[in-house]
């Protein structure tokens, strides 16, 4: 039986597809779509809420250590900072520099959290 729940692969598959639907954005460039602007911003709120459930889940299934509560602090900040960022940059004005480069890499950077963490929990035990 697997510690994970459900709602965590599906929590990745969101942060996946949240990821696509942002390359499709960047894409067909501005004006963007409100469309596809607002389904990538629902997606993103799905993978949160899906990967805040699962963490939740997961604590009351085993213990977390400190090194992998710093792993879910991190991809804690990398949303929030997605969040943000992504609302500047909605805005309508077309930015440079490093607010576009975080929004661009912290998905990235999300995802490898997410395999890190993952790994550390199902094989690290």
């Amino acid at each position: 039986m697997s510690i994970f729940p459900p709602g965590s692969i599906l929590a990745g598959i969101f942060l996946i597809l949240s990821i696509l639907s942002g390359a499709w954005l960047t894409h067909i460039g501005r004006p963007l779509n409100v469309v596809i602007m607002t389904i990538h911003k629902l997606i993103s709120l799905g993978a949160v809420i899906l990967t805040c459930v699962s963490i939740y889940l997961v604590d009351q299934a085993v213990v977390i250590t400190a090194a992998e509560w710093i792993n879910i602090l991190i991809i804690g900040i990398l949303f929030i900072t997605l969040f943000a960022s992504g609302a500047v940059l909605s805005g309508g004005k077309v930015l440079k520099g490093a607010l576009l480069v975080a929004h661009k890499s912290f998905p990235f950077l999300s995802v490898i959290c997410f395999i890190v963490l993952f790994y550390h929990i199902a094989i690290g035990r």
